[in-house]
C-alpha cells in the first residue's frame, strides 16, 4: 500500500476541523457545526499512476480511472512521486482538472533535493502536500540502503524543499508504535503527523482491539502520528478504509480482515464523518480501484471501483455524500444548532454541518457493527427509533440516505420535533431554520 496564501488557507481549514468536538447525538444541545465543505475537503483517495500498475494498463486510465474520479467528485488524490516523466505528466493532467495531490516520496527512488524539477512539472498549484517515506518501519527498511536515519534525513531535506515551494509536508506514517522513537527525529521537519488507521473489518468508531487501543484512529493519532511529528500538530490519515475480500481463503489468510460490499458502504461514510469529528485534517481511502480480479487476494479488493470498472456500493454512497455536501468557498463560522435526542439513543452518533446558505445537515448513525468478522457475514442490525427536538423554530426538515440517492424527502415536524429511525447507515437530515 501504499506560499503564504496556501498556508493561511490550510490553517483556516485545520482550525475549522478542530472546532467541533465529537459527541453522542443524545448529548448534543447547541453543538458547534463543521462547514459542510470541510467534510468534502477532508476526503481523499489513493491512486496508482505508475508504470506497470493496472490503473494504467491498456486504455484503463482513460476509460475507467479518469471517468471514475470525475464522477466521484473527490478533490484530493494520493500517489507516489519520483523520476518517471509519464507519472509526473499524469499527475499534471489531474492537477489541470482541479484535483489536489498528496505526493509520497522515497529517497531510494529520488532524493528530496532532486524533486524540485519533478514537482514543477506536476505544477505547484496542484500539490496539496508532500509526504515522507511511506511506512518506513515495514518492508522499506529492509531494502538495500534503507534505514531510519535515512528516512529522517530525507524528511529534513523534503521539508526544506516544501518550505521553499510553499507546500506543507507530512511525516512518515508508521506501522508499529514501537518504532516511533526511531523516526521521531522527523518532528522538526513535519507540518502534519500521519497515520494509517485501518479498522480491519471492524466499525470505524472502534476503540481498538490491541495494546493501547491498537486499530483505532486515536491510537494512530497518539502512538504513531503525533509520536513522530510532535504533539499539538494537525494530522492526516493517508490510508484507511475497508477491503472486500471475504472468501474462505481470504478469511483464512487475512491479517487484515475484510467485510462485504454492503457493510463497507455503511462504514465508509461513517469513517470520514467520525474522523472529521476527531480532528483528522484529511483522510484518504485506500484505494480507488481493485487492481486485480481475485476474490481471495486481500490486497486486490480495497477499491471503490471493481476491476471490471463497475462501481461498488461504497463508491455510490460516497459520490452521493460528496455531491450533497459540496459547498466550496471561503471559510466561515457555521455557528451552533440546538437539538436534543430522546428515545433509543444508545450508540447514536452525530456530525453537524452547515452550508454557506444557512442550511444545516445533521448526519446520524448507530456506531454498531453491520459485519461479523468472526463469521464473515452481514449483521441484521435493528434500527432505533428516536425523537429529535430542536431548540429553535425550524421551517422544514427532510431526510436522505446517501447510500440510495441525493434526494431528500420531507419529514413531518410538530412542535419542533421529528421522529426517525437511526441505523448503521448514515442518515442525513437537512434542516432549514
Amino acid at each position: 500500500m501504499l506560499g503564504t496564501e496556501r498556508a493561511a488557507t490550510r490553517r483556516q481549514i485545520v482550525s475549522s476541523l478542530l472546532a467541533a468536538p465529537m459527541v453522542a447525538a443524545a448529548q448534543a444541545p447547541g453543538i458547534r457545526a463543521h462547514q459542510a465543505d470541510a467534510l468534502v475537503e477532508s476526503i481523499g483517495i489513493n491512486i496508482h499512476a505508475w508504470p506497470r500498475s493496472s490503473y494504467v494498463s491498456g486504455d484503463r486510465w482513460r476509460k475507467v480511472i479518469l471517468p471514475a474520479l470525475r464522477e466521484l467528485g473527490v478533490r484530493h488524490l494520493r500517489d507516489g512521486i519520483a523520476g518517471p516523466v509519464e507519472v509526473a505528466e499524469r499527475h499534471a493532467a489531474l492537477a489541470s482538472e482541479g484535483f489536489r495531490l498528496t505526493l509520497i516520496t522515497d529517497p531510494l527512488l529520488t532524493p528530496a533535493l532532486q524533486l524540485g524539477p519533478v514537482l514543477k512539472r506536476v505544477g505547484l498549484r496542484g500539490i496539496a502536500m508532500l509526504e515522507g517515506v511511506n511506512e518506513p518501519d515495514g518492508a522499506w527498511v529492509r531494502k538495500v540502503g534503507a534505514s531510519p536515519a535515512l528516512a529522517v534525513a530525507h524528511q529534513r531535506d523534503l521539508h526544506a524543499v516544501g518550505s521553499s515551494l510553499g507546500i506543507p509536508v507530512a511525516a512518515s506514517a508508521l506501522i508499529n508504535a514501537g518504532a516511533a522513537r526511531e523516526y521521531a527525529g522527523q518532528a522538526p521537519y513535519a507540518d502534519y503527523g500521519n497515520c494509517h488507521p485501518y479498522p480491519g473489518g471492524r466499525i470505524p468508531e472502534t476503540s481498538g482491539w490491541g495494546a493501547n487501543g491498537y486499530g483505532s484512529v486515536e491510537h494512530g493519532r497518539d502512538k504513531l502520528a503525533l509520536a513522530v511529528a510532535g504533539s499539538g500538530k494537525p494530522f492526516v490519515a493517508t490510508e484507511a478504509g475497508y477491503n472486500n475480500a471475504v472468501s474462505a481463503k481470504a478469511k483464512a489468510a487475512a491479517g487484515h480482515h475484510g467485510c462485504s460490499e454492503a457493510a463497507a458502504a455503511a462504514y465508509e461514510p461513517r469513517l470520514f464523518l467520525h474522523y472529521l469529528n476527531l480532528g483528522v485534517a484529511r483522510s484518504f481511502h485506500y484505494e480507488l480501484y481493485d487492481q486485480r480480479a481475485n476474490p481471495d487476494d486481500v490486497e486486490a479488493n480495497f477499491g471503490w471501483v471493481r476491476n471490471d470498472g463497475s462501481r461498488k456500493p461504497s463508491y455510490v454512497t460516497m459520490r452521493n455524500l460528496i455531491s450533497i455536501l459540496s459547498d466550496p468557498g471561503p471559510p466561515f463560522v457555521p455557528g451552533r444548532l440546538s437539538f436534543t435526542l430522546a428515545g433509543a439513543t444508545s450508540g447514536v452518533m452525530s456530525c453537524l454541518l452547515k452550508k454557506r446558505d444557512g442550511t444545516w445537515f445533521l448526519a446520524l448513525w448507530l456506531a454498531r457493527s453491520v459485519w461479523d468478522i468472526r463469521t464473515y457475514s452481514d449483521v441484521d442490525l435493528p434500527g432505533q427509533t428516536v425523537s429529535l427536538t430542536f431548540g429553535d423554530s425550524v421551517r422544514q426538515v427532510s431526510g436522505n440516505h446517501p447510500s440510495e440517492s441525493t434526494t431528500f424527502e420531507e419529514i413531518p415536524c410538530s412542535d419542533r420535533r421529528v421522529e426517525l429511525v437511526v441505523s448503521g447507515r448514515i442518515y442525513l437530515l437537512r434542516v432549514t431554520t
